[in-house]
């Protein structure tokens, strides 16, 4: 049989991008069914690159981020942060170890380029208490910029933004109810062309989400309404989601 070799090479780069982004998903201990904003891909290679532009569609609906964007360098995701190595500091600074290892713990991105060309950095513990520290007193890690998780194989990388704002906590919970409530459909033997009329009661962050998302949940579970009150004369059930409660009636229409 004919066998396109370009596009299977173009959808392996897909399918490497989209096993980072749940690696980071997985890291992040972030469910699937919450949606976040953006994941960056960074390639060296730009056949790997151009296979990926061409299928993000595929990546934001497997992984569930509303934008797929591509960066150049994985370095603008990256941040050294210096710790201090307490052997090296004790027998210096004695008494005052700690408090030194407290700025150490706060030197600047300058500051620590400084110590990496081998410079020395004064130091004022306030007071007329000051010293100095140098490459030997601290260890320098680099670690993902605060709101990201990185996940790499090879010269693909993957940045995921992991931030959460409200109304991506909003869909989040919004898709977690279509979830319940198509388990709650099929449970009672509706078929899946039956329109139905929900009723809830639920915690107000639940209810918020309903209410934001109202229109995009009605579409996904064919409700003709969703009400917010108690009814318990057709199938009901109650549920926890992401640590909201929720009581979910529906009935056929």
């Amino acid at each position: 049989r004919f066998i396109d070799q370009t596009l299977e090479d173009h959808m392996q780069s897909v399918r490497e991008a989209i096993t980072l982004c749940r690696a980071a998903r997985n890291e992040a201990g972030i469910r699937i069914r919450q949606p976040l904003e953006r994941a960056v891909v960074i390639s060296s290679r730009q056949q790997s690159q151009k296979a990926i532009q061409a299928f993000t569609h595929l990546i934001i609906e497997e992984v569930n981020v509303r934008n797929v964007e591509f960066g150049e360098n994985l370095s603008q995701f990256m941040q050294k942060r210096a710790q201090p190595v307490f052997k090296s500091l004790g027998p210096q600074f004695g008494s005052q170890v700690n408090r030194v290892a407290e700025v150490i713990r706060r030197l600047t991105p300058e500051e620590i380029s400084t110590l990496e060309k081998g410079k020395e950095i004064r130091i004022d513990l306030g007071g007329k208490m000051n010293g100095k520290i140098s490459a030997e007193n601290v260890d320098i890690v680099t670690e993902p910029v605060e709101g990201y998780i990185i996940q790499s194989d090879g010269d693909l990388s993957v940045a995921l933004d992991i931030s959460l704002n409200q109304d991506l906590v909003a869909e989040g919970l919004a898709r977690e109810f279509v979830n319940r409530v198509q388990h709650m459909r099929k449970e009672a033997g509706y078929d899946v062309t039956d329109r139905i009329q929900v009723c809830y009661e639920a915690t107000t962050a639940m209810h918020d989400a309903i209410q934001l998302k109202k229109e995009y949940i009605q579409q996904e579970i064919l409700a003709v309404s969703i009400e917010d009150h108690l009814d318990k004369k057709a199938h009901h059930r109650d549920w926890k989601i992401e640590n909201e409660k929720i009581y979910i009636h529906i009935e056929r229409i």
